[in-house]
C-alpha cells in the first residue's frame, strides 16, 4: 500500500470501518470502502472550509462539450464524478469476484487472495488515472 501511496484511514470518534485513500494530484481523491465494497471519487476540499474545492480557477470550464463558469458546469462535474465512482466500484467488485470463484482451503489463503485483488485494483486505478505513475520505494 505504501508503494501505491495509499493511506489506511478511519474517522476518529466514530465506529466506522477503515478505508483507503488515494490522492490524484491536488484536485481529486479516491476513497475505497471495504464494507460494503464501494469506491467514491471526489474533489479535494482546500483548507479548513470544506465547501471550497481545490479546482484551478479559470474564466471558463469545459466538460462533455459544455462550456461555462463553475456555477453552470459544477453540477456536470459532480455527475461525472458520480459516474466515475460507479465505474470504479464495478471494477473493484470485479477484482474481488474474480477470486471468489476460486476455492481456498484456509482463511490465510483467502486473505492473501483478497490482498492480491486489492493490489490489482490499485494498479488499475493508478494506471488509468495517472498513466506515467511509478511505484514509490
Amino acid at each position: 500500500l505504501k508503494r501505491k501511496q495509499a493511506v489506511l484511514c478511519q474517522d476518529s470518534g466514530t465506529y466506522s470501518a477503515p478505508y483507503l485513500k488515494l490522492q490524484f494530484g491536488d484536485a481529486f481523491e479516491m476513497l475505497i470502502y471495504f464494507s460494503p465494497l464501494l469506491v467514491r471519487i471526489k474533489a479535494v476540499a482546500k483548507g479548513e472550509d470544506s465547501k471550497q474545492l481545490s479546482i484551478v480557477q479559470r474564466e471558463e470550464y469545459s466538460i462533455l462539450g459544455v462550456k461555462g463558469d463553475i456555477e453552470s458546469v459544477g453540477p456536470l462535474i459532480v455527475k461525472r464524478l458520480e459516474f466515475a465512482s460507479a465505474q470504479a466500484t464495478r471494477c473493484l467488485r470485479r477484482c474481488f469476484a474474480d477470486l471468489a470463484c476460486r476455492t481456498s482451503s484456509s482463511d490465510f489463503e483467502t486473505e492473501i487472495s483478497e490482498g492480491n485483488a486489492l493490489l490489482r485494483f490499485l494498479n488499475l486505478a493508478r494506471n488509468t488515472h495517472c498513466p506515467d505513475w511509478t511505484d514509490a520505494c
